[in-house]
């Protein structure tokens, strides 16, 4: 038997969250529509305030056929909802608690499962069902046939928690920048190797979860200090931003520290409102070393990203890097191929390019005011808009370990395409990584990077 296994997705992210109002006043990316608009806003109560947001989607899903290759599992279809509610509480907007909680996250609607197993019904019939239970639509085995076999996997039902806390942190406004500290959002916006997974900003279906990381990071605006007090800008929305910060991403045993996975990482930032005849500027590069001892991983990511507007159009690119060894993936391959463990070259490349055209003529000249002054009227979405896009991501055509782990994977709530990549493409690898991961698993792997290729 010969099994390809894919090369591990190292998301160093983007680490852009050193201010959370940068990216909603200053820098609304091309290839997102945001919604809401703004940040919630402030209630005051003396010296306290509050900044509540609730958000409840509902989504009606039917794909016929999911399976390209198969005369069997052609078709798919559920209905499934979420309630997000997330809070700030802050002392003088200066010392806050953001907390985020998903109710109900990808829940189908229904009494869904079967008697006796997991997930269970509500009642012993069908016909008799009085409340629906809590299950999500997931790949898995189905029950029948080789578990090695990547037919043999499919939809079927699986639990789902029926209260997730996203995120939760403290954030202090100091004299001299930010302190963040707590499981937080790893970027702000969507990326390529990131997504907050606010709000409903995607263009090509509708985020999830987002990433987040257990994190301390500090910001600061380095060049106010050389300036005279009646000169500096203090905005969190514009200047130049200087964000460093740790995370800790694995802290498997608390008795060993090899099995830990950190990283360390900066990044720079520039926000204007404009700039001769550009206007929304925001230009961002980025540096991450993430290491762990267990497999001798080192790697460094390298990053930069930018936007702008001209007139009606707004344009804007990021490219990203991922270089270093691990042994990770040769330990996992070693089981099957029976090769030796080496360290292994990380050389992945992913890139997205998006220039858009808004024909708004309000936007523009005389008419200008009706979009700017929200008492007057809300501005109207553009009679019509023409949008490109260019998404790259290397591949690895032979993932031994022998050979530079080249697989760039795109974050799954950076959504680059409707129902074909979203869903279709996806239960094609997700049904290979589950096979793979399987023969892994019954070999004794301590890794197992296949489930990388279910996205």
């Amino acid at each position: 038997m010969r099994l390809s296994i894919a090369p591990l997705f190292f998301s160093a992210a983007t680490v852009l969250a050193g201010l959370t109002r940068i990216s909603t006043a200053a820098a609304v990316e091309p290839w997102s529509d945001p919604d809401p608009a703004g940040p919630p806003v402030r209630t005051a109560f003396g010296d306290f305030g509050i900044r509540p947001a609730a958000e409840y989607r509902a989504n009606w899903l039917h794909i016929s056929p999911i399976s390209l290759n198969t005369t069997s599992q052609r078709n798919a279809g559920w209905i499934e909802h979420r309630l997000r509610l997330d809070g700030t509480v802050d002392y003088q907007d200066k010392v806050k608690l953001i907390t985020s909680t998903d109710i109900l996250d990808g829940t189908m609607w229904g009494d869904n499962g079967d008697l006796g197993k997991v997930p269970a019904p509500d009642r012993g019939s069908n016909v008799n069902a009085r409340n629906p239970n809590i299950t999500v639509p997931c790949i898995r085995y189905r029950g029948e046939g080789d578990p090695l076999q990547s037919s043999s996997y499919g939809y079927v039902l699986c639990p789902q928690e029926s209260f997730r806390i996203r995120r939760a942190y403290g954030e202090v406004t100091l004299p001299f920048g930010l302190l963040r500290v707590g499981r937080q959002p790893i970027g702000v916006g969507t990326g390529v190797q990131q997504a907050t997974g606010d709000g409903r900003p995607n263009r090509f279906g509708f985020s999830r979860q987002g990433n987040s990381v257990d994190r301390i990071l500090f910001a600061t605006k380095p060049l106010e200090a050389f300036k005279p007090k009646e000169k500096r800008n203090l905005s969190q929305t514009e200047g130049f931003f200087l964000v460093m910060g740790y995370d800790n991403f694995v802290s498997d045993s608390p008795q060993l520290f090899g099995d830990d996975v950190r990283q360390f990482f900066g990044a720079m930032l520039f926000n204007t409102p404009t700039l001769g005849p550009f206007s929304d500027i925001s230009t961002t590069g980025y540096a991450v070393h993430r290491w762990d001892e267990q497999y001798s991983s080192n790697i460094y990511t390298f990053g930069l990203r930018g936007m702008a507007r001209l007139g009606g159009f707004h344009f804007g690119g990021e490219v990203a890097t991922n270089q270093g060894t691990t042994r990770e993936i040769g330990q996992a391959y070693r089981v099957i191929a029976n090769d030796p463990v080496i360290d292994q070259k990380i050389d992945q490349w992913g890139a997205r390019a998006v220039i858009r055209y808004d024909h708004a003529p309000w936007a523009y000249g005389s008419l200008r005011d009706l979009g700017s002054n929200a008492s007057k009227a809300r501005a109207p979405d553009p009679l019509w808009t023409a949008y490109l896009e260019f998404d790259y991501a290397s591949g690895d055509p032979d993932p031994q370990n022998r050979t530079p782990l080249s697989q760039f994977v795109f974050a799954e709530d950076t959504n680059v395409g409707l129902l074909l990549f979203k869903h279709v493409l996806h239960f094609q690898s997700a049904r290979a990584a589950a096979a793979a991961t399987e023969a892994l698993r019954r070999l004794g792997a301590t890794s197992f990077p296949a489930e990388s290729i279910d996205t």
